[in-house]
């Protein structure tokens, strides 16, 4: 086992959570001290670097972005807390001081914040300035109701002082209708890094019979989303507070058939290979026989074809009715197998296996056998240092609010 941060995990639907430069890998974490950290190794070493501090809560790592010849970025929110979106501008990846971050930059949305996902105008034509969008979840309270919605921050990063200029207000990206609670997650889709994939879910409350999975392709460049079908859906640039609706943008994995049904989405696949995402199923009460499912596009089909994959094991933590499981990812961008690493935990130890398609449906190979907790993989990254990023789970609270009590260790696990 190697370890390469101690006394932190990775978080929740933070996109990308790591990326690669010429053979190292950055990636973000929270501590159990609720520090916020940007982490780098390599096969030489590993680096950390606290670029913010406030209460526990593992939601609270940052996303990273980092390509060659830009200055490493990073975004992160407090879960909930405030109303605040942050950012901090590194040094070149691959240079010394990569991990030496500039000072924060903040700038307010209409609602309490949470998650990061970042990605770069990688055709922004401004010679003097790069240019990001920064995608977060947002809580409005409406007559004393939670309504949520993913909203677009865009900022520049000037090239020579490298300080940050907002451009404008939050823009909403798409909103939850009947005040179900969305997680979103979205990866990388074509080759020139223009596109992104986005997939929503929602949480396990939520009645399975009222969860369905959703797909939509958004264009960084031209701030515009797409269906599942390629069809043009909006701007986010006409009017930034319009009420742009998940409904709307259909469903590719229908809901569950009982709303005894529970369901804890878990991803979408990078491109450029087919589209797909990663979810998990179980009955109401029984949480500890949930099964894993992958669900992927075939050309003309509306609905997407669900497999199983076998039993997803018993939760690190958390509440009973969120169902904290270990999880399971997908190959990183720029994706070219079907190939899905999952783990299992048995309450002792944790198995992890690789899946693949087959004729006979989808075969699964154990690669790893450990006598701990292991969750939230994270898969290899271009251009990075090879091996799967996990968090090994010390402690993790057991009764709601559980992400704010825990402790483990960031390692590289060697399949």
């Amino acid at each position: 086992m190697n370890v390469l941060v101690d006394n932190a995990i990775t978080g929740w639907w933070i996109d990308p959570p790591a990326m690669g430069v010429e053979g190292t890998t950055y990636f973000g974490a929270a501590g159990s001290d609720g520090s916020v950290l940007m982490n780098s190794f390599n096969r030489d070493s590993a680096q950390s670097f606290v670029i913010a501090k406030s209460g526990v809560d593992d939601h609270n790592g940052p996303a990273v972005w980092a390509e060659s010849g830009v200055p490493l970025v990073c975004a992160w929110s407090f879960h909930n807390a405030d109303q605040l979106a942050r950012v901090r501008i590194g040094g070149l990846p691959g240079a010394g001081d990569a991990l030496s971050f500039g000072r924060e930059s903040t700038v307010q949305l209409g609602g309490t914040v949470s998650y990061a996902k970042l990605f770069r105008v990688v055709d922004y034509t401004d010679s003097n300035a790069w240019k990001f969008r920064l995608l977060v979840r947002v809580r409005y309270v409406n007559d004393g109701t939670n309504v949520y919605s993913w909203s677009a921050c865009t900022f520049l990063v000037d090239k020579e002082s490298k300080t940050v200029e907002w451009q404008g207000k939050e823009q909403t990206l798409v909103a939850s209708t009947n005040n179900r609670v969305p997680y979103l997650s979205a990866a990388l889709d074509d080759e020139g890094r223009r596109t992104v994939r986005l997939a929503i879910g929602y949480h396990p409350v939520t009645p399975g019979d009222q969860a369905p999975i959703r797909f939509a392709t958004y264009d960084v460049t031209d701030n515009a989303v797409y269906n599942s079908s390629g069809e043009f859906m909006w701007s986010l640039d006409g009017d930034p507070l319009a009420n742009r609706t998940d409904r709307e943008l259909g469903y590719v994995v229908r809901p569950a058939e009982l709303g005894s049904r529970r369901r804890r989405f878990l991803g979408v696949a990078a491109g450029p290979s087919a589209p797909a995402v990663l979810y998990a199923e179980w009955d109401q009460d029984d949480e500890d026989n949930a099964t894993y499912f992958v669900a992927s596009a075939s050309p003309g089909e509306e609905l997407w074809s669900s497999f199983s994959l076998g039993p997803a094991g018993t939760r690190i933590g958390h509440s009973e009715t969120a169902n904290y499981l270990s999880g399971a990812a997908f190959q990183a961008y720029p994706r070219t197998s079907s190939d899905v690493t999952l783990v299992r935990n048995t309450g002792s130890e944790s198995v992890v296996e690789r899946c693949h398609p087959a004729a006979m449906g989808w075969v699964r190979e154990e690669t790893a056998s450990l006598p701990y907790v292991l969750a939230r993989p994270i898969s290899s990254v271009e251009d990075g240092a090879d091996g799967l990023i996990a968090s090994r789970i010390e402690r993790y609270g057991s009764e709601a609010g559980g992400f704010t009590d825990f402790d483990g260790q960031v390692i590289l696990v060697n399949e």
